[in-house]
């Protein structure tokens, strides 16, 4: 729902240009100004009759990997991934932790979905050694895969179900979303967890064709970041 701000310019010119021509008679004046006072008060009406949408359970998962990981990295995988992000990062001000996504590190795309989708891992061997890489302990995975028809989403959650992880706690998410309705985080801990034993992330970014790299320093803090072409 964010794209759509870079539209709002020509929207905002467009609703103006009438009233630049209604201004020169008085009647057509009388009437723009009744028709603007009339959607302005269905919007606001709107406000109050639509109930506010919710999430709930995200907050949950993230206090609870604060609290027993071990490992400076934590992967999260889900369609609302960028929930549990915002609370670790509201619980954890000092970012003493990285959150890894799935869908940055497993798969990428511009704008979501099977636009431009790019996959970067094939095979449990692939997540296992992105997880050994990266040192993580612990995973976070919406029960269901939503991933708009990238496989390697289900296959991790299969991975997780069928290897070296244990299944250590189970959060109901509570939402007035319908698609969100019935879904669970499932916290998993890597049995096999190792240190991190490479010192840099890197990220793909489609939208702009280029990969970023974080370096990372023994205090857990990025050290620079540095922008190579794709």
């Amino acid at each position: 729902s964010r794209y759509p701000i870079f539209w709002i310019p020509a929207f905002t010119l467009f609703a103006a240009l009438p009233f630049n021509y209604l201004r020169q008679s008085k009647l057509l004046c009388g009437i723009g100004t009744v028709v603007v006072a009339v959607v302005t008060c269905f919007q606001i009406s709107q406000v109050y009759a639509r109930p506010p949408s919710y999430i709930n359970g995200f907050d949950k998962a993230a206090k609870y990997v604060l609290s027993h990981s071990k490992s400076p990295t934590v992967f999260v995988d889900g369609y609302r991934e960028a929930f549990f992000v915002y609370f670790m990062r509201a619980f954890d001000p000092t970012r003493s932790m990285y959150v890894l996504r799935g869908h940055k590190i497993l798969t990428s795309s511009i704008f979501g979905g099977k636009k431009n989708l790019k996959v970067h891992a094939d095979s449990n061997e692939d997540i296992q050694e992105i997880f050994d890489k990266y040192g993580i302990e612990y995973i976070v995975v919406e029960n269901e895969d939503r991933s708009a028809g990238a496989h390697i989403h289900q296959k991790l959650r299969e991975f997780l179900n069928s290897g070296p992880f244990k299944l250590e706690k189970q959060i109901p998410i509570q939402s007035n979303v319908r698609r969100d309705t019935g879904l669970k985080l499932n916290i998993y801990r890597y049995l096999n967890a190792k240190p991190i034993s490479k010192n840099y992330l890197e990220i793909r970014l489609p939208a702009v064709g280029h990969t970023i790299r974080g370096y990372i320093r023994h205090d857990r803090k990025i050290q620079n970041l540095s922008f190579k072409r794709l």
